[in-house]
């Protein structure tokens, strides 16, 4: 068995590197291309395909028991965070754009790509770049969504982390509305990245690879969409829509009232 998971691995592995070189090239060559289908240019419909033959690949199962909640919002897009997969998971349905850490940028391949699709990138560390990233989003058009994790960072699995302040008030500020979208996957303990324990993203990647058994069955389900109320302020948006989404995944909520 351990021959065959590493033959698997080795193999999974190759393709998904040939997937991302060849359509991080074809998404830099296609971006100056003004021609849109549903909202979005051909380079971003690129990283659906990418993200939906990445699955074939891994032996992940995608399930969305309401695309057409995902495909309709105008706004903003806030999931739960446990794994790298999930960026594959938010652009399978459609091209979406993200909100990253700064580092990202400089990822090879994949921060070129990130740019090419407008990623807007934010270092937590300068308070010019917050200010600028929040301008960003408030005018950016109200679809295709920007995802944005209100978690700040990957969790740990088997708990929703409580939710940074800063995303709500931006909801608020634009008058955008908030679809929460529940990630869940039925071998967490294949697809999760462990790094709060020092297990690198390539470990992370290896082990899925390797993973050889029943198609790991990846689900997104979009919730009821969050409007922010008259006297809402930032912490009352989080605390509302985390305790939905802690509801939804069987968690109890992190969160207090303010």
């Amino acid at each position: 068995m351990k021959i065959l998971a590493a033959v698997a691995g080795a193999a999974r592995f190759g393709v998904a590197m040939l997937v991302l070189v060849v359509f991080s090239l074809l998404i830099v060559l296609t971006i100056w291309i003004p021609v849109e289908f549903g909202g979005a240019r051909i380079a971003a419909w690129l990283t659906t395909l990418a993200a939906r033959l990445a699955m074939i690949v891994f032996n992940v199962r995608y399930r969305c028991p309401d695309p057409a909640a995902i495909r309709g919002h105008r706004g903003l897009i806030f999931p739960n965070h446990i794994s790298y997969f999930d960026i594959l998971m938010m652009v399978h349905t459609l091209p979406l754009r993200f909100l990253s850490a700064i580092e990202n940028k400089s990822m090879p391949l994949i921060g070129m790509v990130a740019t090419a699709i407008g990623t807007v990138f934010v270092d937590r560390g300068e308070k010019a770049s917050r200010a600028e990233s929040r301008r960003q989003i408030g005018a950016a058009p109200a679809h295709p969504a920007l995802v944005m994790f209100p978690e700040g960072g990957i969790g740990p699995g088997g708990t929703l982390e409580s939710f940074r302040y800063g995303a709500f008030d931006i909801a608020i500020e634009s008058g955008k509305s908030i679809l929460p979208v529940v990630i869940q996957y039925s071998r967490p303990d294949v697809i999760l990245w462990d790094w709060r324990n020092g297990e690198t993203m390539w470990a992370a990647l290896w082990k899925l690879a390797r993973y050889v058994g029943p198609a790991i069955t990846a689900t997104a389900t979009p919730l009821s969409p969050v409007v922010s109320a008259p006297g809402d302020d930032g912490p009352a948006l989080a605390i509302r829509t985390h305790r939905a989404m802690a509801e939804a995944l069987g968690f109890p909520s992190r969160m207090a009232d303010a």
